[in-house]
């Protein structure tokens, strides 16, 4: 199993055994550690996915990968929880971008503010969701409530950073309510299952941001990234897409309208086909022209028509970025799309005879990305495991920074671990 032999030796030895968290700051390869920095980004992720591989192993879905290393590994996340929970919060209740080692707040540079991402709060939020909901510790999941509150507030009022990744003057793009919607999603369902009447707050307010992707962000055939005032439309930021991103959102989307349909806790949600359409129409369009029909594999970045992002410029860091990089192949993208073709196949499948061709389009999308995922990103060296995860458009490995400069745990053991529970 590939989660046992490569993904989980590489991180169990990068946890920090001693103050909690994980070190995450490797090269490429994943041979060399640079830092002993911790970006909360990456620590809430790696909560998330500890705790859920640890209730894979409880229940029977995962082997476990030798005796005793369940206990280890709990402790691993108990340690992690109290490291965040004592470690990165700022007095006003936002989160702390980047701590030393041992917790001591940092900055990314001279002007950047401590809170300088708010999708770092969500990653926090969504790790104690997890944390709580597999280990029943209640003030966990009210620690989430109180910090997810504090983030909805915040995106209401437009008081926030999204470093690394600043967004345009007088823009908002799709990510801010594709994890608002995400983090509540998560965090509902753990109140839910801890059966807080919470719960229903927390889905209320993911509710609000699931409808705002779909007014203003899932235009069909495509989804829009970046909105704006109507001057930007024919700029590249208003034209350009990412197609992992897309497929991220709607599965996302997908799991959440299957919980509220699951338990009515927001009352009727009326067609239970809706989700799966549009997440067809939208995740078809990312896939036939996201995919490289030259090299194989999908890129990070496209036109909404396809093709290298065109438009015209503004002269925005954001812009250069997608201009650079839009032909690399990375990790999370394929990841991403991996588990997503995998669940709508399934779904579609489900869902019968009116669907049976969307389904079939849907399975062949899963073992094409299966068979480039699997013949690019694995390292070779597996006595280090994991994977190589930047890549040029070519699939030759690319040591350049995505995003943070870590190698993150998150996307390739989040999906695996949703694809061996599908």
């Amino acid at each position: 199993m590939v989660i046992n032999e490569s993904l989980f030796p590489f991180w169990d030895k990068a946890v920090d055994r001693t103050n909690g968290g994980v070190f995450t700051c490797f090269d490429n390869t994943g041979g060399k550690l640079l830092s002993k920095d911790k970006y909360t980004w990456s620590q809430g992720r790696f909560l998330w996915m500890w705790s859920r591989y640890i209730e894979n192993i409880r229940s029977g879905n995962i082997t476990e990968p030798e005796p005793g290393t369940l206990g280890r590994l709990e402790e691993d996340a108990r340690r992690t929880a109290k490291f965040l929970h004592e470690k990165s919060f700022m007095d006003n209740g936002n989160v702390i971008f980047l701590l030393s080692e041992t917790g001591k707040p940092k900055t990314i540079n001279e002007k950047s503010p401590l809170d300088a991402s708010i999708y770092a709060d969500c990653f926090i939020c969504l790790g104690f969701s997890e944390y709580a909901r597999v280990f029943k510790e209640e003030r966990f999941a009210l620690r989430a409530l109180e910090l997810y509150r504090n983030i909805a507030g915040r995106v209401e009022k437009g008081d926030y950073h999204t470093e690394p990744y600043p967004i345009p003057s007088s823009c908002i793009m799709m990510g801010i309510p594709m994890f608002t919607m995400y983090t509540g999603s998560d965090l509902a369902q753990s109140l839910y299952a801890l059966g807080r009447p919470e719960a229903a707050e927390a889905a209320g307010i993911a509710e609000k941001n699931a409808a705002i992707l779909e007014k203003d962000f899932f235009i069909k055939p495509y989804n829009v990234e970046l909105k704006g005032p109507a001057s930007l439309n024919d700029t590249l930021l208003a034209r350009h897409m990412t197609p992992g991103h897309i497929v991220e959102c709607l599965w996302f989307y997908i799991h959440f309208k299957e919980f509220l349909q699951k338990t009515k806790i927001l009352g009727n949600q009326g067609d239970t086909g809706f989700p799966l359409a549009l997440a067809d129409t939208l995740g078809r369009w990312a896939m036939d022209h996201g995919w490289d029909t030259e090299k194989g594999g999908v890129f990070r970045f496209i036109d909404r028509e396809g093709g290298e992002p065109r438009g015209r410029r503004i002269d925005d860091p954001y812009e250069k970025l997608i201009q650079k990089t839009w032909d690399t192949k990375l990790w999370w993208v394929h990841s991403e799309s991996l588990y997503f073709s995998a669940l709508m196949a399934r779904r579609l499948d489900e869902a019968g005879d009116k669907m049976a061709t969307n389904a079939v389009y849907w399975q062949k999308a899963y073992e094409k990305i299966f068979s480039y995922t699997f013949s690019v990103f694995p390292n070779p060296d597996t006595s280090i495991g994991e994977w190589i995860q930047i890549r040029r458009r070519d699939a030759s490995p690319l040591n350049e920074v995505v995003a943070l400069p870590v190698k993150d745990p998150f996307h390739i053991f989040r999906n695996i671990l949703l694809l061996l529970e599908l």
